[in-house]
């Protein structure tokens, strides 16, 4: 039976590549250019991401196939027109970013977003997701909203961590109604797990622990950061960290933590681990001389690592000349004077994150402003770090697909098609060319509807006005 499967396997793999040939001879593309390409140094300005959000965003989450961009906060309306409640994501294509809605999204804010069991969880505070009464936790399948068990409180973070989800935040599970604040999801109902004290911001998977940050005590010791496994429970670390912990973010081998100020006077708001200690990254940032400029409100609020830099995005600024939120190097422990990577913005920066090699920023702020000419940038909610191609080299062999197909393989009916060239038709063909489906497109980011007799290996093309063709393999399940 193996071999026999094996051999079905390279036939249809023989199939699929004489389809292209002689079917699809527009999808043929050789190339075997070696192109040397400045390549990119950062502009210190970001760009925007098609025309953003309508509400600010507080969370993004990539899928874990790399293909989404998940973006929750509180908003109504993505890319200027198109509604989608707190929750949606962006797919991208050439450079090019598209916005989808998920379903009707959710009544309320968003904190957290984890992909488990093949469902898109989100977390917050709403109390309807689509039109399914809820409890601040939902799960979207890819056509409908679900109820996930039900918490009261704000949840900030979900997270996967040994083959099970977990959730933290300011709340109570409903099966045990006093306070938890970090809960296990367990056969449909969320399994609580003591000891916390305040509320958890934040949880890190790191080898075999989980981390928590936040503000709260354990017995009634004030800590802040914990880590966490199903074996040992809590451990403790030699110090706790004075101040809320809002990020986590392993760099370079070592763990940094960033936190929120709480008095005008408080330092030390970047912390890193050595042997088990958290110490402040002295000489990395001059706390004092940026977070007393806007005082008590100032805060750190997330970390992203990119190559050989680890970036820091909150609520600061560092000269009063400067705009708030500018976002710093402290990758190797340069000094503010030196500072070479960074960018500004007019509000405060919630989260920061890569997407398929891009560095995508999001928040409360609405624009962007380049610090040599001071001109400004409509952003709305979320931007990319743009890049002057000046100092390095690119090595380019092949091109970008020029369409996304999402889910493939497709396990039900729905599938999106994005493209970027105008196509106005897909069509679906069997591994002997026959075509077997057909339907007229007019978005650039498009659902369609295929049929249930359509499982197997087939061939999906997408056709623009000029005739023009592509394709690629479609796998239905």
């Amino acid at each position: 039976m193996r071999c026999f499967a094996f051999t079905r396997f390279l036939k249809e793999q023989f199939i699929f590549l004489l389809l292209l040939v002689f079917v699809f001879p527009n999808k043929i593309v050789a190339q075997d250019n070696f192109q040397l390409k400045s390549g990119p140094s950062p502009a210190r300005v970001l760009s925007p991401i098609g025309k953003g959000t309508d509400g600010y965003i507080n969370s993004l989450k990539v899928s874990k196939n790399n293909m989404k961009l998940y973006v929750g906060g509180s908003f109504t309306i993505v890319d200027s027109t198109k509604p989608a409640n707190s929750i949606a994501y962006l797919l991208e294509l050439n450079g090019n970013y598209y916005w989808n809605a998920m379903g009707t999204g959710v009544n309320g804010v968003v904190n957290a977003i984890c992909e488990f069991d093949n469902k898109v969880f989100v977390g917050g505070e709403f109390p309807t997701a689509g039109t399914l009464p809820v409890n601040n936790v939902a799960f979207y399948d890819g056509s409908n909203w679900m109820d996930a068990g039900c918490i009261y409180g704000v949840v900030y973070d979900l997270t996967e961590f040994n083959g099970n989800m977990y959730a933290a935040g300011d709340f109570d599970v409903c099966t045990a109604p006093s306070e938890v604040n970090f809960a296990k999801w367990n056969n449909g109902m969320w399994q609580q797990i003591v000891g916390i004290d305040g509320w958890v911001n934040t949880l890190e998977v790191v080898d075999t622990n989980l981390f928590l940050g936040g503000k709260f005590k354990h017995n009634n010791v004030d800590y802040n950061v914990l880590k966490w496994n199903e074996t040992s429970g809590f451990q403790f670390f030699n110090n706790s960290i004075a101040n809320e912990v809002k990020d986590f973010e392993v760099f370079q081998d070592t763990m940094y933590a960033v936190c929120k100020r709480t008095s005008a006077t408080d330092s030390n708001l970047v912390m890193k681990l050595e042997n088990d200690t958290w110490v402040p990254c002295k000489g990395t940032i001059k706390e004092p001389e940026y977070l007393s400029i806007v005082g008590g409100n100032a805060s750190f609020n997330t970390l992203c690592s990119e190559n050989d830099t680890l970036m820091v995005g909150g609520k600061f600024a560092y000269e009063p000349s400067s705009e708030n939120n500018v976002v710093y190097n402290n990758a190797s422990l340069i000094t503010a004077g030196n500072l070479l990577n960074w960018f500004t913005v007019d509000d405060e920066i919630e989260k920061m994150i890569l997407f398929k090699g891009a560095f995508i920023t999001a928040g409360k702020f609405v624009r962007g402003y380049n610090y040599k000419t001071c001109d400004s940038v409509t952003l709305n909610h979320i931007g990319k770090k743009a890049y002057s191609h000046t100092n390095a080299i690119t090595n380019i062999n092949y091109p970008e697909p020029q369409f996304i197909v999402y889910p493939n393989p497709v396990t039900g009916s729905n599938i999106t098609v994005v493209n970027d060239f105008h196509a106005s038709e897909v069509l679906i063909y069997d591994l002997m060319g026959r075509e077997v489906f057909q339907q007229n497109i007019e978005q650039v980011s498009q659902q369609v509807l295929i049929p249930d007799f359509i499982k197997g290996h087939f061939i999906i093309t997408l056709v623009n006005k000029e005739g023009l063709k592509q394709s690629q393999k479609l796998i239905a399940e």
